[in-house]
């Protein structure tokens, strides 16, 4: 007997996409599923179409309920679900039709808790897509020290909530926070550490679409400071660990390259980017870092007027080509 596999999916004003998240879903070939729609107070014609799906199809379950932000529908939907397993899917992205039995799989081939599969972006100026590069060339089984140690290296499997399979129980005492953004990466942080081992499949099986009006795409403002405060006590946690400590300079480095982006400086993040490069640039025995990125962190670290000057030129040709 297969094990169900709940997906849960938070829809919020997505009516453009959501035919196309759900028709992937319905056509997994790991069929004993529960999909979970969870609206969250869409003002658009999403709540409507979800209620639709679930008449053509009694494995989709529709819960409305008021907005309380994409931290408060996910954990709704996990309160809510009846599978062994657990895996999310964003309302605007889409999935590959053998994502879940391709995760199941490894999951039980390997007897790990999370399996993790890669990923592509899609970019909405001419459908153009770009497959996620990572580190590895064939699936692999870590344990959950290693996997966390990858977490937020960003040639592996990254923070997403998505693109994962869990076994529920990593979830009995997390939730995703409420009233915050980039929620996923505490959350997935903590369920790895909960996890006995995790699986990697090199698969891009998941499909990420780049909205320009999505949370992850909004102007810079005090919230993306929620950010720095999960990095901060991954940092705290992990005092000595050259890898967690070389991801989170990477992670300063986003911040601060979105802060550059909005005209905006803070010294304080700047400062404590530098304190993370001086500690972990370099120490990494055995990871290969991109030209492109190394250039990054060295003329920030060492130039950062030429690094802020450079940078905006780079995203505003970014732009045009995507």
């Amino acid at each position: 007997m297969l094990k169900k596999v709940t997906i849960i999916v938070p829809v919020y004003n997505v009516e453009k996409f959501i035919g196309q998240c759900i028709e992937s879903l319905l056509a997994q070939t790991y069929t004993n599923l529960e999909i979970i729609l969870v609206d969250d107070g869409s003002t658009d014609k999403s709540g409507g179409l979800c209620d639709d799906y679930h008449h053509r199809d009694a494995r989709i379950r529709v819960i409305h309920k008021q907005n309380g932000g994409l931290s408060s529908a996910r954990n709704a939907g996990i309160k809510a679900a009846t599978g062994h397993y657990l895996s999310f899917v964003d309302s605007d992205d889409y999935v590959s039709c053998n994502m879940i039995q391709k995760l199941v799989y490894s999951m039980e081939l390997n007897d790990v808790d999370i399996s993790c599969c890669n990923f592509s972006y899609v970019y909405e100026q001419g459908n153009k897509s770009k497959t996620h590069e990572i580190a590895i060339d064939a699936d692999e089984v870590y344990s959950s020290k290693d996997a966390c140690n990858f977490l937020l290296l960003e040639d592996y499997y990254l923070c997403f909530a998505c693109n994962k399979l869990y076994k529920k129980y990593l979830f009995k005492d997390i939730a995703y926070p409420v009233g915050k953004i980039n929620e996923d990466v505490i959350t997935t942080y903590r369920v790895f550490q909960k996890a006995k081992k995790v699986s990697f499949v090199t698969g891009a099986l998941y499909f990420y679409r780049m909205r320009s009006d999505s949370i992850t795409h909004k102007k810079f403002t005090k919230r993306n400071y929620d950010l720095l405060e999960w990095i901060n006590i991954i940092k705290s946690e992990n005092p000595d660990n050259r890898y967690i400590l070389f991801g989170c300079m990477l992670y300063y480095l986003y911040f601060i390259d979105e802060m550059i982006y909005s005209e905006i400086f803070d010294k304080l993040v700047y400062q404590e980017y530098a304190r993370l490069f001086d500690q972990s640039y370099g120490k990494l025995s055995g990871y290969s870092l991109k030209t492109f990125r190394s250039c990054q962190l060295i003329l920030l670290r060492h130039a950062k007027t030429v690094y802020n000057l450079l940078y905006v030129i780079y995203r505003k040709l970014q732009a045009i080509v995507f």
